[in-house]
């Protein structure tokens, strides 16, 4: 009966039927419970994606309470409910995804799960691949049944989790076994609809995007390299991403790109396409976010090329970053004041250090930056 009501598509009624399964996994015989497993991976693949949030969590909740009854008699059907049960665990929706790493762990000891998810490593790529290039709103939900808001807010939650999903699959296995499945990620990164997720309006889309780019960066460099034409513009013209969410993960993604793609810079129009922006975000300190993208600056500067920092560069750099200074936004926050300084303060004495030698080109920035910004900087201070 209780199965039943599960498959009605009143919310309400999902949502009491799973408080019910949930108390019965608690309550029934072991070997109730276990009659029950051959019927369960349908059923969760369809609830643990629900357009109720409640109805999610309330599946989540029940798959711990079956969890702790069942233990090893859900390996027969892990393939079947990995793929969602490791997307649930980055649900958009916090107490979602909390759930769902509950669940997991009460199936899974510590040392016992990633063995899990690498035992599952080609049905993950697979749901992985699928929802990034062949799903739609409206494949994923019925548009007779399901309004276009809540079709278009489910489409952005399986791709923002599926995304984290390969993230954290990536993570996961080792070198070696990343490198059978180079081929399987390959074949993902390679299509154009990939790309096009990083402008994708949704900025938890936005935001695990960056985050996967910069750990494939990290643990699968070989395979960034040979991307290198399509990475490094799409992330490095991305740069005046201030959305909060996006920040911290788009600059995880651009230090990783430098750091692991030895040619990044010629494949960007570096002047043209990338230093606009950074001086518009520089200007408007951070937009609200100058703990979130000041403090990478000098990573930043340190991995451009020698031909862009000359005099030119600099004569940008820091007047942009004192105008920031000056914005409302930082001028009435002392941690964003005190963030956006300090930034300013180690580019400078990098910028001094990097230009100390004896060539002409050397003695005008050494010139510009002790006579206009050092001394500049001397007299606001006292004059403050």
């Amino acid at each position: 009966m209780v199965m039943r009501k599960l498959t009605k598509r009143d919310a309400v009624t999902k949502l009491k039927a799973m408080q019910e399964f949930t108390e019965l996994c608690k309550k029934s015989s072991s070997d109730a419970i276990e009659g029950v497993l051959p019927y369960w991976p349908r059923l969760f693949n369809k609830l643990a994606v629900d357009t109720d949030h409640r109805v999610r969590e309330a599946t989540q909740d029940a798959m711990e309470q079956l969890m702790f009854r069942v233990g090893r008699g859900l390996a027969p059907h892990l393939k079947s409910v990995i793929s969602i049960w490791m997307s649930a665990q980055f649900d958009t929706y916090a107490p979602v995804s909390s759930a769902a790493q509950r669940s997991f762990q009460a199936a899974f000891a510590p040392e016992k799960q990633k063995s899990a998810i690498v035992f599952c490593k080609e049905v993950l790529c697979e749901f992985v691949k699928d929802n990034l290039l062949n799903q739609t709103a409206s494949t994923l939900s019925d548009p007779k049944y399901v309004a276009e808001e809540d079709r278009e807010s489910k489409y952005n939650r399986t791709i923002s989790s599926s995304l984290l999903v390969l993230g954290h699959l990536i993570s996961t296995c080792t070198d070696d076994i990343n490198m059978q499945m180079i081929d399987s990620y390959r074949d993902i990164f390679d299509q154009k609809k990939f790309w096009k997720l990083i402008k994708h309006k949704s900025i938890h889309i936005r935001a695990s995007m960056f985050s996967l780019i910069a750990t494939s960066c990290q643990q699968i460099p070989s395979l960034m390299q040979s991307l290198s034409a399509q990475l490094c513009p799409a992330v490095m013209t991305s740069i005046d991403d201030m959305e909060p969410v996006v920040s911290s993960h788009l600059w995880d993604a651009i230090l990783s790109v430098l750091q692991s793609v030895p040619d990044c810079w010629e494949q960007v129009n570096i002047r043209k396409a990338v230093l606009p922006k950074l001086w518009s975000l520089l200007k408007n300190g951070g937009s609200g976010n100058a703990s979130a993208i000041f403090p990478n600056l000098l990573p930043f500067i340190s991995k451009l090329p020698a031909q862009v920092l000359v005099g030119g560069f600099y004569r940008e750099l820091f007047p942009s970053m004192r105008t920031g200074l000056s914005c409302e936004r930082v001028v009435s926050s002392p941690t964003q004041r005190a963030v956006v300084m300090t930034t300013y303060m180690e580019c400078l004495r990098y910028c001094l250090l990097r230009s100390a030698g004896a060539g002409e080109e050397a003695k005008f920035v050494q010139d510009y930056l002790i006579k206009d910004e050092v001394m500049n900087l001397c007299s606001s201070t006292k004059r403050a």
